[in-house]
C-alpha cells in the first residue's frame, strides 16, 4: 500500500468515526484519552479516602470486625518484606 492510500485510507476512517459522534459528543480518540485520567483520578480519591480512613482509625482507637490500626498495620508488614527493600535500596 503506497503511502498516498495509507493516508486516504486513514482519513476516511476517522471521516467515518467521527460521523457516528452526537452534537455534544467528543470524538472517540479524544475520549480515549480521557480515560486513563479519570481512571487515576478516581484511584487516587479511593487512596486518599482509606488513608485518611486510616488515620481517623489510629487517632481514636477506633476497630470494626476486630479490625484495628494496629491489626492493619500488622498485616502490612507481614505482606510487605521491608528487610529485602531496604537491602535492595542499600545496593542502589
Amino acid at each position: 500500500m503506497q503511502m498516498e492510500q495509507y493516508e486516504n485510507r486513514k482519513n476516511y476512517v476517522e471521516s467515518v468515526k467521527n460521523s457516528f459522534a452526537s452534537p455534544g459528543k467528543k470524538t472517540y480518540p479524544e475520549e480515549q484519552e480521557k480515560r486513563p485520567r479519570s481512571f487515576l483520578g478516581l484511584r487516587f480519591v479511593l487512596a486518599l479516602f482509606l488513608f485518611l480512613g486510616f488515620l481517623g482509625m489510629r487517632q481514636t482507637d477506633f476497630s470494626w470486625h476486630s479490625w484495628n490500626a494496629e491489626k492493619i498495620t500488622q498485616q502490612i508488614q507481614s505482606s510487605i518484606k521491608f528487610p529485602q527493600i531496604l537491602e535492595v535500596l542499600n545496593r542502589l
